[in-house]
């Protein structure tokens, strides 16, 4: 697939002229529907903490497709922040969320410990070691919720469990592949990033179709 073709199927911003813009963020674009927000998953992708010029096809999808499968797996542990992901459900779609309080630290410890053990447990039956990941907390009406994006390729390392051997690099199904060819760039990890060719555009949107296929069973 050629560098045009990738082009013309990413989605790097949206603009919905009608609904106030909160933030972009490194992948999601925020708007304020009222009591509600709207969270947009973009195919942007970030690597260093700096937002790359081009992006992955279908990447937005995945990462809700998969965030979407863990929210649910977790609703016995926490609430999130989703109540729809349908176009015809909207404008109800996401909660506004609030920051933590201190107070609460310890019990986010627990919270996160709980999602991860039994989403560590899922993923091994399904052949993947989560070997690490990031979650993100709100409050919503006083209450804990978990919130953004949960156990992606975007925000966790998940390794290949048949493959695995320590002391060597893994075989990954995340973003590592982009990780793993800036690191061979004179590049010193500040904006801008440098633009990715085909030959890893395509080796990721391969390993982030992968992935969902193993995690969610989906396509």
């Amino acid at each position: 697939m050629h560098e045009k073709e990738h082009m013309e199927q990413i989605i790097l911003k949206t603009d919905f002229q009608d609904i106030p813009l909160v933030k972009r963020g490194k992948v999601r674009d925020i708007y304020d529907l009222g009591e509600h927000l709207l969270l947009v998953a973009t195919d942007r992708i970030s690597a260093f903490d700096v937002i790359l010029p081009n992006g992955i096809p279908g990447k937005g999808r995945v990462l809700t497709k998969i965030s979407v499968y863990w929210f649910r797996q977790m609703e016995d542990i926490i609430s999130h922040h989703i109540e729809a992901v349908d176009i015809k459900d909207f404008p109800a779609n996401l909660k506004k969320y609030a920051g933590i309080l201190d107070g609460r630290s310890l019990l986010v410890k627990k919270t996160s410990l709980k999602v991860y053990t039994k989403a560590s447990t899922l993923a091994e039956k399904k052949g993947i070691i989560i070997a690490d990941t990031k979650f993100e907390f709100g409050l919503y009406n006083g209450e804990l919720i978990i919130i953004d994006e949960i156990l992606t390729p975007d925000s966790s390392r998940f390794w290949s469990l048949n493959h695995y051997a320590p002391g060597k690099s893994q075989d990954s199904y995340d973003k590592q592949i982009v990780r793993d060819y800036l690191l061979t760039l004179d590049w010193d990890k500040t904006y801008p990033g440098p633009p990715l060719p085909g030959e890893i555009i395509e080796k990721t949107v391969k390993r982030y179709g992968e992935i969902l296929k193993i995690i969610t069973g989906e396509e």
